[in-house]
C-alpha cells in the first residue's frame, strides 16, 4: 500500500507539472517540458502497472491457498478425511492414532473396512487425501500458492498424515508428494520459530502419536475430526 501511494503521488506531481506551467511558458518551452514529462510519465505508468501485477499475483496465490483449504474442510475430501481419522483413532490404543499403511488399509482382514459404513473404504478415502496433497504440493512447487498462509492452513495436515499413513513410496508413488509437502512444512516451521500457531504442534504429536517433545516446533497440530 505504501508503494502504491508513492506511485500515485508521483502521478499527481506529473499532472501538476503539465498543468501549471501552461499559464506562463511559451509554446516551444512548454513542448520541451511536455516531452520530458512524458518520458517520466512512462516510468510512473510502468511502476503502477508493476505494482498492480504483483498485487494481483499475490491475491491469486492467496485465493488458491484458501481454495485448497476449503477443499480439505468441506465436501468429498473433508468427508473422507473425517472417516479415516475416526477409523485410525477407533483402532488405536490409549486414545492415540493407530499408524497404518496403504497396503494395510487395502488388505487387512479387519482394518481394511469401516465398522458401520459399507459404502466407503479406508483405502479409497486415503487415495482421495493423497490426490489432494499431490495437487497441493505441485501448486506449492510451481509457486502458485501463498507460502506463509499455505503452511498454516495445509502444511500441518500434511505432517499429520505422514505420521498416520506410513510411507512406502516405491509401492505407492502418490505418497512421495505427501512426504515432500510434509518435509517442506517441517523445514518452514524450523526456519520460522516465531510463528504463534506453531506452539501446540509438539504437544499434539505426543498426544496423537506418542512422539516428539514439548519443544518440538515442527510437530503437527492435531488433525481435527
Amino acid at each position: 500500500m505504501r508503494e502504491y501511494r508513492i506511485w500515485l503521488g508521483a502521478l499527481a506531481v506529473l499532472l501538476g507539472t503539465l498543468i501549471f506551467p501552461a499559464f506562463y511558458l511559451t509554446t516551444g518551452q512548454y513542448a520541451a517540458l511536455a516531452g520530458g514529462v512524458q518520458a517520466f510519465g512512462v516510468v510512473v505508468a510502468l511502476g503502477l502497472a508493476s505494482y498492480t501485477l504483483r498485487s494481483d499475483s499475490k491475491d491469486r496465490r492467496v485465493d488458491r491457498t484458501l481454495a485448497f483449504h476449503a477443499d480439505l474442510v468441506s465436501g468429498e475430501i473433508h468427508a473422507a478425511r473425517v472417516r479415516l481419522v475416526e477409523h485410525l483413532r477407533r483402532n488405536g490404543q490409549n486414545h492415540r492414532v493407530r499408524p497404518t499403511t496403504i497396503d494395510e488399509l487395502r488388505n487387512h482382514p479387519r482394518f481394511s473396512a469401516y465398522e458401520n459404513d459399507s459404502a466407503h473404504l479406508p483405502a479409497q478415502d486415503a487415495n482421495i487425501l493423497l490426490r489432494h496433497f499431490e495437487r497441493a504440493n505441485v501448486a506449492r512447487i510451481a509457486g502458485a500458492v501463498h507460502a506463509p498462509l499455505f503452511h498454516e492452513l495445509i502444511g500441518r495436515h500434511a505432517v499429520w498424515w505422514v505420521l498416520a499413513i506410513q510411507t512406502d513410496i516405491s509401492a505407492h508413488p502418490l505418497q512421495k508428494q505427501l512426504v515432500e509437502l510434509a518435509n517442506w512444512a517441517e523445514d518452514y516451521a524450523r526456519s520460522h520459530p516465531e510463528l504463534d500457531y506453531l506452539s501446540p504442534w509438539g504437544g499434539s504429536r505426543r498426544r496423537e502419536f506418542g512422539q516428539g517433545s514439548p519443544d518440538d516446533p515442527d510437530s503437527p497440530e492435531a488433525e481435527p475430526a
